[in-house]
C-alpha cells in the first residue's frame, strides 16, 4: 500500500491511519463540519465503520490527514482510475 507523506513548511499532508479514526469519526459526525458536503447533522458513523474505511483504502483509493504544526486541521481523499484522480 502507498503511504504518502509530503510536507511544505509546517504543512504536512500524510496517509491516514488507523489511529486517525478517532479524530476523523469526530468530523465526519459533526454536523458543523460536514453540513458543506450536505450533511448538517454529521454522517452518524459508527467508529468501528471508520476505521474499516480506513483499512479498506489502497494506492489508487487514498484518505489523508492535513496537519498543521503537527495537528490535525482536515481530511482530503482520492481516487486514481484509468490514469485519472478524482
Amino acid at each position: 500500500m502507498m503511504n504518502i507523506r509530503e510536507q511544505k513548511d509546517n504543512i504536512v499532508i500524510r496517509s491516514a491511519t488507523v489511529y486517525d479514526a478517532v479524530q476523523l469519526n469526530r468530523w465526519w459526525n459533526d454536523g458543523k463540519v460536514m453540513e458543506h458536503a450536505g450533511f448538517p447533522n454529521g454522517l452518524g458513523e459508527p467508529l468501528q465503520d471508520t476505521i474499516a474505511n480506513i483499512k479498506s483504502r489502497g494506492d489508487g483509493n487514498q484518505l489523508c490527514i492535513i496537519e498543521i504544526n503537527g495537528k490535525p486541521v482536515g481530511e482530503l481523499g482520492f481516487i486514481i482510475k484509468d490514469k485519472v484522480a478524482r
